[in-house]
């Protein structure tokens, strides 16, 4: 990703101040339009645009369609380049704009055929999400038609040209956003070569779970499921690890591209009025523009509010009036990978159940800029395409969302409109993806939870490692039953917490995924909720804030307790005072933050790397989501078999840990003077543009550096890049696609992702109502809008979420009046 960045980056420059006039003057006349009259060619009727404060547009239309249409053409305005560079991403059509730098990226995306995803699910559309779906478009193309040689500066510099839309672009941006949640394949692979390696007891002390202190929303008696992992197959280094270029950018993509995110909601017993609040806030890569976008459509089957995916029609993230609701990753395992047996090396021959069958064969032509068309053959068995061969071995991928063709978006459009619990959990029955935990408040004082997406049932085994393809014993057998599906509503604790960690206890008998995040955030909101009984709107900022870090806080406890009598250096010991004086909050001037994060990722690497030698452990630490959790669990159990050669007690490795982190400390802020080692120093942000990878365009482009609170731990989100998934996972995620920031060296503690939208619900006055975007709505650098959401969502501060027709009227910052031409 990063090298098709630079060369966005580096060649850019000479043509800014080759034509500096001709760019601003393209700037200028490329702004969105937010006031006065316009007419479009695809309306119906008129339909009234008012812009607020915030730069949310609140749509008020005659007709469905027609929101829609006016939808596409303001949303457009904001957002084409963002909405351009995904589906060219998803569709495998990068080089076209960016030439041989891409090929990898668009040789991945081809075969695991998104594009031809998203066509499957236009042709099988329910009538009201086509209508839907060809509104939005017309409303796309009308922008597009319209601006001409005004599109934004970006198409400029890279020399594409956006095409018209049609629903098939939008469902191929819902299956790419849907791809990029769940995603988790290279971490079977990973387990596989841990199993392996370590033999499967031992390799479970490192994959765990859950913790006693998760609060899962559905409490269930039993004997939970009884599937075990297969044991693995022939070792096959299929080269993952090892390709150049867009290897970095395809285990990116490739590992579940969401770093954690919060929901929680309150019955009226746990509020100040009575009535229900609902809170969230997603966690994705943080660029510019941000992920997701504010709207407020109004037309006489809708009246809904909230956060939108660029591309698509539908509320995420928001509220009709009737009940609200917020989203988290589920974490699911819908993909499983199968090891198919060829008859030779250059054979599309397969074995299948004994009898050697034909692969399917597609040649797709790849376009590139600057240099030849290339030809793509795609093998695919039964199971799917093959994305890597290895000798006669291939592998191949079995994904929920090519296996099916129910319409998710009919889901999310019945949901927008949901005037019940009813309604809400059955208009989610033929959801697809992503898998989402879907926490629920309603007017009459409901609150609920749902799990809701397509899991499947396996015939043999938990899907955790790959899968022989030639035995008919490991096969799908259709999906998790709706009504099995995890389902809880009005709780008698009177609260409801998801933040992707495990969300059944251990009675509940279907398999939704191994590999769940860590507790620390859910067990961390649990338990600040349940320090009061009741709670106003004005107190959720503080839980949103919350940088709290459970693992500082037990290596602190354990240097602590570990230097009593101990010869440690004269640095070491005051480390030892600065985190005995800490309270364990991961904020930007605390020096303890920094002690026990460079100590800790050093104690992590002294326990594993001698047991899983150098490339398992880096797998291991960049595909697994509860690494920290497993740490604590070998420190708390201090079983010898951990000790590295040499070390005679795990208190003597703490403290060891501590004195390289101390002297890495040093060398990082060039000072031995603590004071100095500041978190925020080492931890900080930039949102950062897809061109924005190189001066002068980083300069006017990116918003940031900033320091930043927190961790990947924390409910306040930030990992660093060198933590866990977050190295990868900021190759392939939403926003900028290939934006990948410099960072100085490759222990750098630069923060990546975190919470790109907050909201939060109150139902004794929805226009009390409040969210915030992490960086603007709009991607035009000279809208006023472009970053203005920034300083308050860095303070943890909120916006007006304006509902109804009078809170919307204060809130006006500007009306654009939208007519049709007869």
């Amino acid at each position: 990703m990063r090298k098709a960045g630079k060369i966005l980056g580096v060649g850019v420059p000479a043509a800014i101040f080759g034509g500096a006039g001709y760019l601003a003057t393209r700037l200028l006349l490329s702004m969105p339009r937010m006031s006065g009259k316009m007419r479009l060619r695809c309306l119906d009727e008129e339909v009234e645009v008012v812009f607020d404060r915030a730069g949310i547009p609140h749509i008020t239309a005659r007709s469905d369609v027609d929101a829609n249409r006016a939808l596409g053409y303001v949303m457009a305005q904001d957002r084409i380049v963002q909405m351009e560079t995904m589906l060219r991403v998803a569709q495998g059509r990068l080089s076209e704009v960016i030439g041989t730098m891409a090929l990898d990226i668009d040789r991945f995306m081809r075969t695991v055929g998104l594009s031809e995803i998203g066509e499957t699910f236009a042709d099988n559309l329910e009538p009201e999400s086509l209508e839907c779906l060809l509104a939005f478009c017309d409303g796309i193309n009308e922008f597009l038609s319209r601006r001409g040689i005004r599109l934004p500066f970006e198409f400029l510099l890279t020399g594409g040209r956006p095409e018209p839309w049609a629903p098939a672009d939008c469902l191929t941006m819902g299956v790419f956003i849907s791809w990029l949640l769940d995603s988790f394949w290279l971490a079977d692979l990973m387990r596989e070569k841990l199993i392996r390696s370590l033999g499967y007891e031992r390799a479970m002390e490192l994959l765990p779970e859950t913790a006693a202190y998760n609060n899962p929303p559905l409490k269930v008696d039993g004997p939970g499921p009884d599937a075990r992992t297969i044991e693995p197959g022939e070792e096959i280094d299929w080269g993952f690890e090892s390709e150049s270029g867009g290897g970095e950018w395809l285990k990116g993509i490739s590992s579940r591209s969401v770093f954690g995110s919060n929901n929680w909601v309150l019955d009226g017993s746990r509020t100040m009025t009575g009535k229900p609040i609902l809170a969230g806030d997603p966690h994705i890569q943080h660029n510019v523009p941000g992920v997701l976008y504010l709207c407020h459509l109004k037309s006489p089957n809708r009246d809904v509010i909230g956060a939108i995916f660029p591309g698509l029609p539908v509320i995420a993230y928001g509220h009709n009036g009737y009940c609200a609701w917020s989203a988290t990753s589920l974490v699911p395992d819908t993909q499983d990978l199968y090891v198919e047996t060829f008859e030779s090396e250059e054979s599309n021959r397969y074995l299948c159940e004994g009898e050697w069958v034909e692969a399917d064969v597609v040649e797709k032509q790849v376009k590139v800029r600057f240099s030849r068309p290339r030809t793509l053959r795609i093998l695919s068995t039964r199971h799917g395409p093959v994305i890597r061969r290895k000798g006669n071995k291939g592998l191949a991928m079995k994904w929920v969302g090519r296996d099916t063709t129910l319409d998710s978006l009919q889901a999310m459009l019945k949901q927008n409109k949901a005037g019940s619990w009813e309604e809400f959990v059955g208009a989610l029955e033929n959801f697809v993806g992503p898998a989402l935990n879907q926490v629920y408040a309603d007017v009459d004082g409901n609150i609920g939870y749902l799990g809701a997406a397509k899991i499947p049932r396996r015939a043999g085994g938990d899907g955790t490692v790959p899968y022989p393809g030639d035995s008919e014993g490991y096969e799908w057998e259709g999906y998790v039953p709706f009504e099995n599906m995890p389902r809880v509503l009005n709780p008698d604790e009177g609260l409801i917490v998801t933040a992707n960690s495990k969300v059944v206890s251990e009675g509940y008998t279907e398999i939704i995924t191994k590999a769940w995040e860590a507790p620390y955030r859910n067990g961390r909101i649990t338990q600040l909720l349940q320090e009061k009984e009741k709670w106003s709107l004005e107190e959720m900022p503080a839980i949103h804030a919350d940088v709290f870090t459970f693992p500082g806080k037990r290596f602190a406890e354990m240097a602590v307790d570990a230097a009593p009598g101990e010869d440690l250096s004269p640095a070491a010991t005051e480390a030892v005072r600065r985190l005995e004086e800490w309270d364990h909050q991961a904020r930007a001037d605390s020096v303890a933050m920094s002690i026990y994060f460079y100590s800790w990722e050093l104690l992590r690497e002294k326990l594993l790397r001698h047991r899983l030698g150098s490339s398992l452990y880096q797998d291991y630490i960049t595909s697994w989501p509860t690494v920290s959790l497993a740490i604590e669990n070998v420190l708390e159990g201090k079983d010898e078999y951990w000790l590295p050669p040499g070390s005679t007690s795990y208190r003597r490795l703490v403290l060891d840990a501590l004195e390289e982190g101390v002297r890495e400390l040093v060398s990082v802020f060039g000072t031995d003077d603590q004071s100095a080692w500041k978190w925020g120093r080492v931890h900080h942000l930039t949102f950062q543009h897809l061109l924005g990878i190189a001066w002068p365009l980083n300069r006017i482009l990116n918003v940031g550096p900033v320091p930043r609170d927190g961790e990947g731990d924390t409910v306040n989100a930030s990992p660093p890049v060198s933590d866990s998934l977050a190295q990868l996972l900021a190759r392939g995620t939403l926003g900028g696609t290939f934006n990948v920031p410099i960072f100085p060296d490759s222990e750098s503690k630069v923060a990546c992702a975190g919470p790109v939208l907050r909201m939060l619900i109150d139902f004794s006055d929805l226009d009390k109502s409040r969210a915030v975007l992490d960086v603007g709505q709009s991607g035009h650098r000279l809208s006023p809008h472009y970053k203005d959401h920034f300083p308050h969502w860095r303070n943890v501060e909120y916006l007006p979420l304006p509902y109804t027709r009078a809170k919307v009227a204060e809130e006006a910052a500007s009306t654009l009046l939208l007519s049709p031409w007869n």
